[in-house]
C-alpha cells in the first residue's frame, strides 16, 4: 500500500494580502455586472416580491401555500446576497485593563388598573 502524500498548495495559508486582493477582484466584478444590467439579487427579490403578490390575490389555500412556499425558496435563495455571514472574531485584550460589560435591564412599572 502507497503513501499519499499531502498536496503542499492546500497545506499552505494564503499570502498576506492575497484575501483582500480577492475581495477587491470580487467588488470590481460586482460593479461591472451592476452597470451591464439586472444583478441575480435583483432578479431574485424581484421573483419573491411577485410571489408573495400572488400568493394574497390566490383563490384557494392550497395555491397560497404553493406560491409562499415558491416565494420561501427564492428567499432562501437570496439571503446571502442581502444578509451577508458576520466573520467570526476573537477578542484579544489587555490583562492589565480586562474588558468591562454592563448589562442595563428594564422593568416597566405596573399599571394602576382601570375603572370601567
Amino acid at each position: 500500500m502507497t503513501e499519499r502524500k499531502a498536496n503542499p498548495k492546500k497545506s499552505v495559508p494564503p499570502k498576506n494580502g492575497v484575501r483582500a486582493h480577492a475581495v477587491k477582484v470580487s467588488k470590481m466584478t460586482e460593479a461591472l455586472a451592476a452597470a451591464e444590467g439586472v444583478m441575480p439579487k435583483d432578479v431574485m427579490l424581484r421573483t419573491m416580491r411577485d410571489l408573495v403578490a400572488d400568493a394574497e390575490k390566490a383563490k384557494t389555500p392550497a395555491a397560497r401555500r404553493r406560491l409562499m412556499r415558491a416565494a420561501s425558496d427564492v428567499a432562501k435563495d437570496a439571503a446571502p446576497y442581502v444578509h451577508p455571514k458576520l466573520a467570526t472574531v476573537t477578542h484579544v485584550g489587555d490583562p492589565d485593563k480586562p474588558l468591562q460589560v454592563a448589562c442595563t435591564v428594564y422593568v416597566p412599572k405596573k399599571q394602576a388598573p382601570r375603572d370601567g
